[in-house]
């Protein structure tokens, strides 16, 4: 529990940080600045966690860098830092160890994160729209539905005929393998800190809309 609170904080103080930056939005300088630091924990807590997500983290760096998201001075000296802790990791481990280690699915699915910020990118130039807002709306669904598969399936079982449906879809191995991979610990970690990020922005958007 204590582990899934920092990554929700995590996810709405970035979006906060992101938002004072970007829309303009007027937070309070300290509060903008004691999210800044606070947002170091969630860092050090990430790198603590395994390969899995030591490489998430050097992908999402990467990511933001390459469709210039790190445009302030904070995110600068933040991404750098980041980049060398995550560098100095892998480097200790050796670095062919280090992506033998890491999960062949975490990488498809970070170059997969890497196409999507791109085209979303170049897709919504503005910082907020109603389109935008019904996207995100939609992407926070299923990342709701994501984290809470497990039970969704389990009440889904308790009806025959989809009972029935569910055991035959998890006789199919890519099926099977998908429905243990979105249950590792990586994924749960990043639905909560997109759950946090994602409903954050939707709110910071409408409030800007309405005005």
């Amino acid at each position: 529990m204590y582990n899934r609170l920092i990554e929700l904080f995590a996810g709405i103080g970035t979006k906060i940080i992101d938002d004072y930056y970007d829309m303009n939005i007027k937070y309070s300088r300290y509060v903008v600045l004691a999210l800044q630091l606070f947002m170091f924990y969630p860092l050090f807590y990430w790198v603590n966690q395994g390969n899995n997500y030591i490489f998430s983290l050097l992908m999402v760096i990467l990511t933001c860098i390459f469709c210039g998201q790190v445009d302030t001075k904070f995110y600068k000296v933040f991404g750098l830092f980041a980049i060398s802790l995550t560098l100095i990791l892998i480097l200790q481990q050796g670095v062919v160890s280090f992506f033998k280690s890491v999960d062949p699915f975490v990488i498809v699915v970070m170059v997969l994160f890497f196409i999507c910020v791109n085209r979303e990118e170049k897709e919504f130039q503005e910082e907020y729209s109603q389109r935008k807002i019904i996207i995100r709306t939609l992407v926070l669904f299923i990342v709701i539905c994501l984290y809470f598969n497990k039970e969704i399936i389990g009440y889904g079982n308790k009806v025959p005929h989809i009972s029935k449906f569910l055991n035959r879809l998890n006789q199919f191995k890519p099926i099977n393998y998908l429905s243990q991979k979105i249950n590792i610990p990586l994924a749960k970690s990043a639905y909560t800190f997109g759950i946090g990020y994602f409903s954050t922005s939707i709110i910071t958007m409408l409030l800007e809309i309405n005005k």
